[in-house]
């Protein structure tokens, strides 16, 4: 079965240029197609935008800054590809995207993780340059654990806040993943669970600044993220409930 890598949803910022991207996936193997369509949906399902990727092993669209600057910030976008493959045209492929003022990025590199484990600067495997890619996994789960509560990642304004909960998660990754590669690794598997324990902590003490409308100033009010335990499992509260509406 052909499937895809989506971990959220497709932020495109107003007013900037923009290279999305689609790899087809079949079990290990990337799938070239030979032929393929791309739409962007408003959140009426009106179509505002028809490209033909430039197709490879990773599809590619390009959004100039001027297509969608007079359009409603907001959640609700949808991108549907179509693609040709073996011959074979599949069903439209849908994602959700936001059209947002500004992306949330993350704000810790690798020197951050050696500061907390200073051997995994020598313990680095062959295959890797860095250790981004445990980096970007942590930084997807926490933006979909985000999401879930709607705190949109657009509208958060102290990226700083979300460092500590960024790199423990990270570290639990790194060392879950080390845990499993050798005989003898137990030492990774408990400071796995420790690391883990850790991002749970920080993640309950979460408090945000929001820019809720997206206007570009910060609101008075924070957003608190708890983690409230219940019957022995953790449930995340939040104070502030944002409905689904456009912004200008």
């Amino acid at each position: 079965m052909i499937t895809t890598s989506t971990p959220l949803p497709t932020m495109i910022p107003r007013g900037k240029a923009k290279t999305l991207s689609f790899a087809l996936i079949d079990g290990a193997s990337a799938q070239v197609p030979t032929a393929g369509s791309w739409v962007l949906r408003r959140p009426d399902n009106t179509e505002i935008l028809t490209q033909t990727p430039s197709l490879g092993a990773t599809s590619t669209v390009t959004i100039d800054a001027t297509d969608l600057e007079d359009e409603s910030l907001g959640t609700g976008w949808v991108e549907e590809w179509t693609f040709t493959v073996g011959g074979v045209t599949k069903p439209p492929m849908r994602r959700e995207a936001y059209l947002i003022r500004s992306d949330l990025v993350p704000v810790i590199s690798d020197e951050d993780l050696y500061g907390i484990r200073s051997d995994l600067r020598n313990l680095l495997p062959d295959s890797l340059d860095d250790y981004g890619a445990y980096r970007d996994a942590a930084w997807y789960q926490i933006l979909a654990r985000l999401i879930a509560v709607e705190t949109l990642p657009q509208t958060v304004v102290s990226a700083w806040a979300l460092r500590t909960v960024h790199l423990y998660l990270t570290l639990h990754l790194i060392a879950a993943d080390f845990g499993t590669q050798e005989a003898g690794q137990g030492r990774w598997v408990t400071a796995a669970d420790k690391f883990y324990d850790r991002y749970e902590i920080e993640y309950g003490r979460l408090q945000l600044k929001v820019d809720l409308d997206e206007d570009g100033d910060i609101d008075a009010k924070e957003v608190v993220v708890p983690v409230i335990y219940t019957a022995g499992k953790a449930a995340v509260g939040r104070r502030y409930r944002l409905g689904r509406r456009g912004r200008r």
